[in-house]
């Protein structure tokens, strides 16, 4: 009863957590205007929510994850006109502790919190968190409560809040996703002013205009689920319905209509009834074909009107799809249908099957590229593809290392979610090429049919595969879902004409560490097209043999990115990632770790031992800094900034002799830069080459005459001046030139170091 209810709360921010977070399984983010629909990793959506220190998020979640809603019953009054919320619900939550945490929009104000005899509990409230304890005298559970409460509604991302139409979805960016617990029964009644009508996802609902309410909420309709669910979406407005019956599925296709009322949504625009668009029966049917059929009669197809001046919500829930339709009544979905698709396929297996984050997102977004790809629509699939391993090696690179899947499994499941879902639609992905897709699509109907609405371990959806396929699949699950790490892949071939125009293309596939088994693709590049060919890997230095028609132009290992891999340049870049981090926060040990990881894996680059050295002589390790630094002159000698730095280095250890090489070096590449010559006439004076030091100075000067920007180097050149003038035994010159750099830079240390210790002596 409380679905419509309970997402118009969860939407608007009105219902706790407690009520809306046990309902929605870990990482299942409905939202159709998200590219990946893989879902937010929770800690992070708890952090946004709460802004507060980590150990109070951890201990949060951790409460909220032990909760569990039973039902849920929602009496909830909307008023689209006012942008105003206020209901009722009534909750049985069971709880390991004396009280519930209950997670609610700062916006809405709690008025009751009572038990079922109607005794006042108590509660606290501290920002978006509301406890509320079990009654000492019978702290029995489930807990039986009845929450009032009343707010404004926000127009936030998500959420369209307008004169003529109220659009409630069960995603935001302060919602808690959290652990899925049993799915809870749902009666939501949904009131509101007369002239306008709801929509629920889930099931057709009963008119009930008797329903008692705000002077306000006169009409209203009673949603009353008979299936458990977890999450469900609510649209109220102005809205007129037609359906379509396309086989056993459902249709319900609504348009804005505008009755003569002025409204800023839809002003002057009358709707009318439409068909279903014809993408959503071919998506539906696509999906039936691998997926099973859908848990929901009703399908609600919601079309909105575009208005220019404001961003319109795009909402997917179980049944309900809320699209932004363009200005005419028979334009087109204006949006991308992948955007539909990822929340369809996503809500297929969130409501029908949930055997763990890994399962539920990575089949989502797995079969939105399938579906891309069985449409036709290879850019925007191959474009999916690279979204999901950027997503996984950004997940990799903020941990510093690979996690295995089964850490995203179960209800304990504490991996970034942007590796479950990224590394687990990778997975099945490859693999349907294992097994193919007819024994793929039919292990997942017997898994939806068997174990439908209850969750899955991946015991028993591996058993299914294995049914299908014939075969043994323990190498597959021990590579993808048990192993940490990812393959790394390196090619060599040679191509040979055969004298027929074709080619023999003879070649070698290796591996670092213990090699993967899996089949490995490679793209066979002829120049007008390109093809793959599937290699049996069975060592880690795999031969193999293909004939092609024509002399390939490039010989890849995987060009369609469909298995996630990664190679030690790669690895090198994502420490040096982390290095940048650790320089910016001026943490010089972890970029020491970082920079010198890199420098390991690739010891070839020279802008990672550059990184390395820096990061060595800020940490105050001179010696192995210029150890370091010269490692890197010697990977590219060409590069003469690096090699001005090492000089710098060298000057002050006292290895003069080596700063003169390379200053010869930066002089020669950039003569025109006084700093060049400033510096080599230190170092050369302190070798005793007292005229070629001159020369230096001289030179310098004549560079620096009548260059206004050049007066910032006066102080380095009267510090060599006077550095050059104690090699000469000029006492007297060298202290009027220190005085002189000192005059130009009053907090010259080194001007002031060289004077006391000129004038020791005579001091004492």
């Amino acid at each position: 009863m409380h679905m419509a209810h309970r997402h118009a709360i969860c939407f608007i921010g009105v219902l706790a957590a407690a009520l809306c977070a046990p309902l929605a399984p870990s990482g299942a983010s409905l939202a159709a205007d998200r590219d990946d629909a893989t879902g937010a990793h929770v800690s992070e959506a708890v952090q946004i929510l709460f802004a507060v220190d980590q150990e109070r998020v951890d201990a949060t979640q951790q409460a909220l994850d032990q909760q569990d809603v039973i039902r849920q019953e929602i009496s909830v009054c909307i008023d689209p006109q006012a942008g105003w919320l206020s209901g009722e619900s009534r909750l049985w939550i069971e709880s390991p502790r004396d009280h519930v945490l209950l997670l609610l929009d700062e916006g809405l104000r709690v008025l009751t919190v009572r038990d079922a005899r109607g005794d006042t509990l108590m509660h606290t409230r501290v920002g978006d968190v509301l406890e509320v304890f079990a009654p000492a005298s019978a702290p029995t559970f489930p807990l039986e409560m009845k929450l009032s409460y009343e707010g404004r509604l926000a127009p936030v991302d998500g959420v369209l809040v307008n004169s003529d139409v109220v659009v409630l979805g069960p995603d935001f960016h302060w919602y808690p996703v959290s652990d899925a617990r049993d799915p809870a029964r749902l009666r939501v009644e949904v009131r509101y002013p007369t002239g306008y009508s709801s929509v629920v996802s889930g099931t057709l609902a009963g008119m009930a205009p008797s329903l008692a309410g705000a002077e306000t909420c006169t009409d209203g309709d009673v949603w009353d689920v008979p299936t458990p669910v977890t999450r469900a979406c609510v649209v109220v407005g102005k809205l007129e319905s037609s359906l379509t019956v396309v086989g056993n599925v459902f249709f319900g296709s609504h348009t804005l209509s505008d009755d003569g009322a002025a409204g800023s949504g839809a002003a002057g625009w009358q709707g009318s009834p439409s068909s279903v668009p014809s993408e959503l029966i071919e998506l539906l049917r696509f999906l039936e074909t691998c997926f099973g059929a859908y848990p929901y009669e009703w399908l609600n197809v919601v079309r909105l009107p575009a208005d220019p001046g404001r961003r319109t919500a795009v909402v997917i829930g179980p049944g309900l799809v809320v699209v932004q339709s363009g200005g005419q009544p028979n334009s087109p979905l204006d949006m991308p249908l992948s955007k539909i698709v990822s929340g369809l396929s996503h809500s297929w297996w969130t409501f029908w099957i949930d055997p763990g984050q890994f399962v539920s997102a990575g089949l989502a977004t797995q079969a939105e590229v399938g579906w891309l790809d069985a449409t036709g629509d290879e850019d925007r699939a191959e474009r999916l593809r690279g979204l999901r391993r950027a997503q996984y090696m950004r997940a990799i690179r903020d941990s510093g290392r690979n996690v295995p899947l089964l850490d995203c499994l179960g209800p304990g499941a504490s991996s970034d979610g942007r590796i479950c879902g990224g590394k687990g639609s990778a997975v099945f992905e490859i693999l349907e090429s294992v097994v193919g897709q007819s024994a793929y699509c039919a292990a997942l109907r017997s898994v939806a049919s068997e174990h439908g609405g209850e969750s899955v371990g991946l015991r028993e959806f591996a058993e299914a595969l294995e049914e299908e396929h014939g075969h043994d699949l323990d190498w597959f699950f021990y590579e993808w879902v048990s192993r940490s790490d990812l393959p790394s892949y390196a090619i060599e071939y040679e191509a040979t004409p055969v004298g027929d125009g074709t080619y023999i293309v003879r070649g070698l596939i290796r591996q670092e560490g213990e090699p993967f088994r899996t089949p490995l693709p490679i793209t066979i590049d002829l120049g007008g097209w390109a093809y793959d060919e599937t290699i049996v890997i069975e060592s880690s230095h795999q031969a193999f043999e293909i004939r092609t028609d024509a002399e390939p132009i490039h010989v890849t290992i995987d060009g369609r990115h469909l298995i996630p891999k990664v190679n030690r340049t790669e690895l090198a870049g994502m420490h040096v990632e982390l290095g940048a981090e650790a320089t910016a926060s001026g943490d010089w040990g972890a970029a020491v770790d970082e920079f010198g990881a890199a420098a390991a894996l690739d010891p070839s680059n020279a802008s990672f031992a550059h990184a390395y050295a820096g990061a060595l002589v800020r940490h105050g390790r001179l010696a192995d800094g210029l150890e370091a630094m010269d490692g890197a002159i010697a990977l590219d000698p060409t590069n003469t900034d690096v090699r001005f730095e090492a000089a710098g280095l060298h000057l002050r250890s006292g290895n003069f002799a080596t700063a003169v090489t390379h200053l010869d070096a930066y002089v020669e590449a950039k003569p025109a830069d006084p700093t060049g010559h400033i510096q080599r006439a230190r170092a050369l004076a302190e070798l005793g080459r007292l005229d070629e030091a001159q020369s230096s100075i001289d030179l310098a000067r004549e560079l620096l005459a009548g260059d206004k920007a050049g007066r910032g180097l006066d102080e380095e050149i009267l510090l060599a001046t006077g550095r050059l003038y104690e090699a000469r035994g000029d006492t007297a010159a060298a202290v009027r030139a220190y005085e002189a750099a000192l005059a130009a830079n009053p907090v010259s240390d080194e001007a002031r170091r060289r004077l006391r210790a000129l004038n020791l002596p005579e001091a004492e």
